[in-house]
């Protein structure tokens, strides 16, 4: 006779309560409850209940702790309990009792359920968990074979409140916690690294409080770019969360704090930062700040057995998006479970998809369909492609657009030199090469990671595998299988045209793009040359009443505070304000009075300078020349610059963003009037450049209309006001 529920009950309660085993359950508990141990115990809500926390240690106990002569405590139960025929079948099951984390696969009402690990599936027959389970839950459980392939599940079950996406699925038995391991998390004593052991890790309930902690530690260590106030901590963090770059948030903390001495002092200012990133309120889900949303979903979501709320939980709780934002944090939770180092972890699930065959032929979509999804959501992502509805979708979209030949075209454009020569290495070996004769040409992928749509990676091979231009596998070359890369059949003849487009643009420049030497001498002469006009712009006479009173109404703005808004200020009243009552620009008055100074080829350039636009941009490249990508056109200039150092002051800022007046200089050059600033990547800096320069074009404006307006007669018979007092008077008005 099979095993059946009500007999693994009466093996649970002798188990508990047997005079046999009184001298081994108290040891066996400290064990399991770790107490022992020198961690405070802090369990989550409701898993600290007495009658579910014995469940769980009565399922570890029956099934998995070994006495002194190297049975388990369930056996020694069913010897004492059950007779032959019985017996027999109950310890071969009590023996092969297994514990899982599994996700499920359906759920039958009123019967049971199927869970799925990977390739193994597993019948389990359960009214009780019928009722409370959903489709694709994460249980964790003890499950005892019953015969014809049915299941029988054991005491001490957990559902999980994250549902593991697919990249977690497919790797789903190497990442299987011990009932310890999960008990150690329910009390909140999972062990990391013994550095980050040291760190206290705040959890402050608002942003206020969180604020105010990082506040108060930053005064008492001088870190005065880190005191700040909760308004402007959350814009910052709001910048970087809703770009998804918390990368971007953890560099930016690291440059306000001067950078870090040691590990123990990064952790330290990381994890009040990171305490203020979980107590921002986040508009679009409800002003609720991460920690809310974590705490509303395990206090939700987590159930157990005689968990109080027992039944199924609101559909609001369960669409699509429950385990999208999760997987990588699962995938990071269960490697401390396992003590392991995550990008161990992340390197082994890379191994396993590069070790898939991969014909040299392949077709970009037969490639794409054996990417896990988060590699595909990452390609979307880098390519600028809609990631909605399923992956094959995703599949289409993305192999529609790269075999459109001008998307390809500006795919191609944006990569760096580099990156496009490893391609054209590729192509130039027919399509595909060896992994390891490419990697030790162009570099190995050490570093990059699983999660492409948490952290790209960054690599010259990763990056091309990011943009979907080239695939890694294995393939068969005489007797032996190499790992090998490979260009999708379709996409070489056009990545040739796209490779040797980008070469003839640059074959157009003129020799002078690779002379260093004559932008440098260029520079210094419009420098001198804008100097003077600067000069005769804010000292002249007439230019003097403008400038006054321009920076008159600059200065009352809010930008006035910032050292560095005065000089936009002083940039946008030389290449912006025009004459009174006419479309003549000082820039012109000024070219009247000293164009016969100039060549004709300099004069020409200088008349563009008229009317030159505020540009906000991300560095693209640096050589003898700015590569800049304009983020409101996406238009991409090469730039030489009239600032002191030239191009050489851009070092070190490729991929931030640069905030400059910028103005064509002949067909293939433009011109960085001087002035500028750099600031990092995100929409936080894209946000404070349209800001800076509708405030900027508003005071120009003012300033025309102030000097365009009549002048006040004074009255016949009066005494004319003194010039003080009508000053006076027209500021307040204005």
């Amino acid at each position: 006779m099979a095993l059946t529920l009500s007999m693994i009950e009466q093996l649970v309660d002798w188990c508990a309560e047997s005079e046999a085993l009184a001298e081994v359950r108290p040891k066996a508990r400290s064990g399991f409850f770790g107490y022992s141990e020198p961690e405070p115990i802090n369990y989550m809500d409701g898993a600290e209940d007495i009658d579910s926390r014995e469940r769980r240690f009565l399922g570890w106990f029956i099934f998995s702790f070994e006495l002194p002569d190297g049975l388990h405590p369930g056996e020694l139960a069913a010897s004492a309990l059950l007779k032959e025929p019985e017996l027999s079948s109950a310890l071969d099951s009590i023996r092969n009792a297994r514990y899982i984390t599994a996700v499920v696969a359906s759920v039958i009402p009123g019967r049971g359920f199927y869970l799925l690990m990977e390739d193994e599936e597993f019948e389990v027959e359960s009214r009780t968990l019928s009722r409370i389970l959903q489709k694709e839950d994460t249980l964790s459980l003890y499950i005892l074979p019953a015969g014809h392939g049915r299941w029988l599940p054991g005491p001490g079950w957990l559902v999980w409140p994250i549902r593991l996406g697919p990249g977690m699925r497919s790797h789903l038995k190497k990442l299987q916690p011990s009932p310890t391991e999960v008990e150690r998390f329910l009390q909140g004593r999972v062990k990391g690294e013994e550095e980050l052991q040291k760190v206290e890790r705040p959890q402050d309930a608002t942003l206020e409080a969180a604020t105010a902690r990082m506040s108060q530690t930053a005064k008492a260590e001088g870190q005065t770019k880190l005191i700040m106030g909760p308004e402007e901590w959350g814009d910052i963090v709001l910048t970087y969360m809703m770009a998804n770059d918390f990368n971007g948030f953890v560099k930016e903390i690291t440059e306000r704090a001067g950078g870090f001495k040691s590990v123990g002092e990064a952790n330290k200012w990381l994890a009040l930062a990171t305490n203020i990133w979980n107590t921002t309120p986040q508009p679009d889900r409800g002003d609720k700040s991460a920690y809310q949303l974590v705490h509303q979903r395990w206090d939700s979501d987590v159930r157990y057995e005689n968990h109080p709320a027992g039944g199924r939980l609101p559909k609001a709780a369960r669409g699509k998006d429950h385990y999208k934002y999760m997987d990588y944090k699962m995938a990071q939770l269960i490697a401390r479970f396992r003590g392991e180092a995550f990008d161990k972890l992340e390197q082994s699930l890379r191994r396993d998809i590069e070790s898939k065959p991969l014909p040299v032929n392949t077709t970009l979509k037969a490639a794409l369909n054996k990417l896990p999804a988060v590699w595909i959501d990452g390609i979307c992502l880098c390519l600028a492609v809609p990631a909605e509805r399923k992956k094959w979708d995703k599949v289409s979209r993305i192999a529609s657009y790269l075999s459109d030949q001008a998307s390809l075209a500006r795919t191609i454009a944006s990569l760096q030199p580099r990156q496009r020569e490893a391609l054209g290495y590729v192509l130039n070996c027919g399509g595909w090469v060896r992994h390891g004769q490419l990697s030790r040409r162009f570099g190995d992928e050490t570093g990059d990671g699983w999660w492409w749509n948490e952290n790209p990676p960054q690599s010259i091979i990763g990056q091309l595998r990011l943009h979907g231009l080239l695939f890694v596998g294995q393939m068969p070359i005489g007797n032996r299988h190499y790992k090998v890369a490979v260009i999708p059949g379709e996409l070489r003849q056009l990545l040739l045209k796209a490779l040797g487009k980008v070469a003839s643009q640059k074959a157009k420049l003129p020799s002078r793009v690779a002379d260093a030497r004559f932008y440098d001498a260029l520079s210094d002469q419009l420098s001198e040359i804008k100097l003077r006009y600067g000069t005769f712009a804010t000292e002249d006479e007439e230019g003097r009443r403008y400038y006054e009173r321009f920076m008159s109404y600059w200065s009352k703005t809010e930008y006035a505070k910032d050292e560095a808004a005065e000089s936009f200020g002083v940039e946008e009243y030389l290449w912006n304000f025009r004459l009174p009552g006419s479309d003549k620009f000082l820039l012109d008055c000024f070219l009247e009075q000293r164009g016969k100074e100039f060549r004709e080829g300099i004069k020409s350039g200088l008349l563009n300078w008229r009317g030159a636009e505020l540009k906000c941009c991300r560095v693209v490249a640096l050589k003898e020349l700015l590569l800049l990508e304009d983020v409101d056109s996406g238009e991409r200039m090469r730039c030489f610059s009239l600032s002191l150092g030239g191009v050489k002051d851009f070092r070190g800022s490729v991929g931030k963003m640069v905030i400059s007046y910028i103005s064509p200089w002949d067909d293939i050059t433009s011109c960085l009037l001087g002035y500028s600033a750099i600031l990092p990547p995100g929409k936080r800096s894209v946000k404070a450049y349209r800001e800076l320069r509708h405030g900027l074009r508003d005071t120009t404006a003012r300033t025309r209309r102030y000097f365009a307006r009549p002048r006040k007669q004074p009255r016949s018979g009066l005494s004319e006001i003194p010039e003080a007092f009508l000053k006076a008077f027209d500021e307040e008005q204005s």
